[in-house]
């Protein structure tokens, strides 16, 4: 928040017969000087001889903002703009209250109204743009950040939050001008130089963003988002030694706290009479890839329980390696330690030549394998199945979804028939593409997220080739050890590494890149081609290689 107090000097100590006005300037001097609990209680008084003095509600407001008071903040500055509706300060720094409490379209309301009042202000254009930024309007933030620095040449912050917005609109190049012009202004800005870093390792030049990350640590050697970027690096650089250690920043992130459990985290040592927590962080993705380490952790000895997504529960009931699987949500069993999944590759010092890769560890039900089996079996040529669509909350979605209708080549094919394996979002696409592409949708909408994952990896074992985007459907058709192809967009999630077409995380899985970010066109056509080379190979002999 911009702290745009209405200062001005006064004495000290409280004179015995105060106005507000007085009371104000005395207040201003204590925040001044770090005395805040003074500063708040003359502002009160000031507002107590005074109800309707704007400025008074609306230093308080700032003081309690300042402490993270931030409810009782919002309450003193609408007070101060109910009372003097063109305060222009009480806008702007309301504005960045609520878009710091997350209330990011009230947030807007109000820059709006400070610049109807000042069009002139640079930081009122920066909050506004950093603020539609974090909303995803990338593209109408860039014109309020372009005249904040149009109108402040010199204003570092607003060149970095014009790259921030740059940078999510792909424009890694205008992005990379940006942050360099903060760095130019302000050469010591760790934040610029970690955005740098991430603008270089967005466009795949990983050992500059490394570069750009250490100077930022030199800056700052406890920079949590320089950490956690870091470690995102080094983890798609391969260099796995590092990058788990580094992964580790992950719990001092505002947004990632570490869970609060009343036992220790795991250390890696001998489990003999002891039961152990291991639990779920983030998606279903990460929670379906990194289960492979449960049956490790189960031969240090003790009892395992696995705490699970409720979306994955049927498909995780017979996991080797679990004692206990608990739903999330429900109340925990008792247990000695615990750990969160993926802290399990750094424990157990995982390189990338020593990733436990069976060929599968995931089992779908026999009974619901041999119904689908039965249902699809007089389907002649190779049996596809197609995932276009991960979750549309991803900050990344945009870029590694596709829409159905690219996938056009793959019905043009002769002896192919495909099948969809897409539920929630994207779905809809397929009745868009009725008479253009054939595809057979088996799904029930009906079904319940366990029971759709469930049926799913059913209906993928009888497959002869899963095509998915970067999305679940991808990591439990490898967990499954289905012959899988993954199309990656050129900006990818650090897992699948640079370059390679295959992964160690999954031997049945082979990688297709794109080589420009958003053009699938060619990557289709290569799958394609490959899938041309298949259809004369029956079924069986498919699934034998």
């Amino acid at each position: 928040m911009s702290s745009q107090r209405d200062r001005q000097t006064g004495e000290q100590e409280v004179p015995s017969c105060a106005n507000p006005r007085q009371l104000v300037e005395i207040a201003v001097a204590h925040a001044r000087e770090g005395r805040s609990a003074e500063a708040i209680e003359q502002f009160r008084r000031a507002i107590q001889l005074d109800p309707n003095y704007p400025a008074a509600h609306h230093n308080l407001a700032v003081a309690l903002a300042e402490q993270g008071q931030v409810a009782d903040a919002i309450t003193s500055f609408t007070e101060a703009i109910r009372i003097a509706p063109d305060y222009f300060e009480a806008h702007l720094n309301l504005a960045n209250t609520l878009a710091m409490a997350n209330r990011k379209a009230e947030a807007i309301d109000h820059y709006r109204h400070a610049l109807a009042l000042r069009p002139d202000s640079a930081e009122g254009l920066n909050g506004l743009g950093l603020t539609l930024t974090e909303m995803r309007r990338w593209d109408e933030a860039v014109v309020y950040l372009r005249q904040a620095v149009r109108l402040r040449p010199d204003f570092a912050e607003a060149h970095n939050s014009l790259g921030l917005a740059l940078n999510d609109l792909a424009k890694w190049r205008e992005a990379e001008a940006a942050f360099e012009n903060a760095l130019r202004l302000k050469p010591r800005y760790v934040e610029a130089h970690t955005n740098l870093g991430s603008c270089y390792a967005h466009q795949g030049r990983l050992t500059e963003a490394l570069a750009a990350y250490d100077v930022a640590l030199w800056l700052a050697p406890e920079q949590v988002s320089t950490h956690w970027n870091r470690s995102l690096s080094l983890l798609q650089l391969g260099d796995y030694e590092n990058g788990w250690k580094e992964y580790e920043w992950r719990w001092r992130r505002t947004k990632s706290p570490m869970r609060p459990l009343p036992r220790p985290m795991w250390d890696g040592s001998s489990l003999e009479g002891k039961t152990i927590l291991i639990w779920s962080e983030q998606g279903l993705g990460d929670t379906v890839q990194f289960s492979r380490y449960v049956p490790l952790v189960k031969e240090k000895g003790g009892t395992v329980a696995l705490e699970c997504p409720s979306p994955l529960l049927k498909l995780m009931a017979r996991f080797g390696g679990v004692d206990q699987l608990v739903p999330e949500g429900q109340p925990l069993p008792p247990f000695d330690c615990h750990v969160p999944l993926m802290s399990l590759p750094r424990l157990f010092a995982t390189r990338l030549e020593s990733v436990p890769a069976p060929k599968s560890y995931i089992t779908a039900q026999a009974d619901r394998v041999e119904r689908w089996r039965e249902a699809m079996q007089s389907t002649d040529g190779l049996k596809i199945g197609l995932a276009w669509q991960g979750n549309p909350h991803h900050q990344w979605d945009r870029h590694r979804s596709l829409p159905l209708k690219q996938l056009a080549p793959l019905a043009e094919l002769a002896n192919v028939r495909l099948y969809s394996l897409q539920r929630g979002p994207g779905v809809e696409q397929i009745a868009g593409v009725s008479g253009k592409i054939r595809i057979v949708d088996l799904l029930d909408p009906a079904w319940t997220d366990a029971e759709a994952w469930a049926e799913v990896a059913a209906i993928m074992v009888n497959l002869d080739l899963v095509i998915t985007v970067d999305t679940a459907t991808a990591h439990v058709a490898g967990a499954l050890g289905v012959r899988t192809w993954g199309l990656l967009a050129a900006l990818c999630d650090w897992r699948w590494l640079q370059g390679r077409e295959d992964t160690p995380w999954y031997p049945a899985m082979r990688l297709f890149r794109q080589d420009r970010l958003g053009e699938w066109a060619p990557v289709i056509e290569r799958v394609a081609k490959e899938v041309v080379g298949l259809r004369g190979t029956s079924s069986a002999d498919w699934k034998s290689e």
